[in-house]
């Protein structure tokens, strides 16, 4: 696999697989929403449930261990070995 041309592959992140189904205060969604961005005319936002800091953070680490599958192997050091 060469890790420096092409593409190596792709995915579809959806933030309900991350997050799954999220309560919210509005009455139309006694059951939950699954977070998405929307958009209606030239307005683009989260519809219904706002993501907060916590969840960014989820998402973060998601996608970070997806990415490590495509990362160089690190050479693990030996007992006694010092980094110069």
């Amino acid at each position: 696999m060469n890790r420096n041309e092409g593409t190596i592959d792709s995915m579809v992140v959806k933030f309900g697989d991350v997050w799954g189904l999220k309560k919210t205060t509005n009455p139309n969604f006694r059951d939950g929403v699954n977070p998405h961005i929307w958009s209606y005319g030239k307005e683009i936002g989260w519809y219904v449930y706002q993501p907060g800091k916590e969840d960014y953070k989820v998402l973060s680490e998601a996608v970070k261990t997806y990415l490590q599958v495509f990362q160089e192997p690190e050479e693990a050091m030996q007992m006694g070995q010092k980094m110069c």
